[in-house]
């Protein structure tokens, strides 16, 4: 479990009691003991400081792939209860899926679950190989993403943008990079997704919502930590 401390200068991440520090530091029991030194990641470039033309807005898909989908979607639909909302066959892609998706109808955040089957297992690409074969990121917008990103290395598959299953403008980074564009998904195939205008509008009141309750929070503990005035103040 996850739990976020308004008001800190990093977000406090506690798992399991114990708190995650900011990076470059140790990880520091909340119970007595010794604190665990964490391995340090890999320092951000520069060019990964400078202000981004897009942004990722939540995840919009998983898709799982079989050699027979029946099984995922028995699973799914028949025994969770996930409602499945189309269909999608392509020969290009060698892909016949069915789409489902978690969520209230009407929700902007709603994630699909796209179980896909190859039409022909022994051409390519393999939709099966591997199981997981894809997430989905909404982005916004698409376009300024994918010229960000190839500038600052970023590999992506042929075919550049276009028309996905649900509908939406598409394009993949590739699940691995090469002496050209060094930079890919380290074994995992990435679709970003252009974001529709009810999941753009649905981000930016989220946003507005959470950082109005931030500053609320920092007040309040700028607040509490003021000292109570004396008889001789008042």
């Amino acid at each position: 479990m996850l739990r976020r401390f308004p008001g800190l200068s990093h977000p406090a991440t506690v798992r399991y009691g114990r708190r995650l520090q900011p990076h470059g530091h140790t990880l520091q029991s909340e119970s007595p003991g010794n604190p665990t030194s964490m391995p340090s990641c890999r320092p951000l470039s520069s060019s990964a400081l400078l202000p981004r033309p897009f942004r990722v807005l939540g995840l919009q898909q998983v898709a799982i792939g079989a050699l027979d989908k029946s099984g995922p979607c028995r699973l799914w639909g028949d025994v969770l209860g996930v409602p499945m909302t189309g269909t999608y066959k392509s020969e290009l892609e060698n892909v016949d899926e069915d789409i489902f998706r978690v969520g209230a109808p009407d929700c902007p955040w709603a994630v699909e679950i796209d179980l896909m089957q190859p039409i022909d297992p022994a051409k390519a690409p393999k939709v099966h190989v591997p199981a997981l074969n894809h997430i989905g990121l909404w982005v916004h917008p698409l376009t300024a993403a994918v010229e960000y990103l190839s500038k600052q290395g970023v590999r992506f598959t042929p075919g550049g943008i276009r028309r996905g299953a649900a509908g939406h403008d598409v394009c993949f980074i590739h699940p691995k990079g090469n002496e050209k564009s060094p930079l890919s998904g380290e074994g995992v195939l990435i679709e970003l997704v252009q974001a529709p205008p009810e999941v753009v509008r649905a981000y930016e009141s989220a946003s507005v919502a959470s950082n109005h309750e931030l500053n609320c929070s920092r007040l309040s503990s700028q607040e509490s930590a003021l000292p109570l005035p004396t008889k001789g103040d008042q």
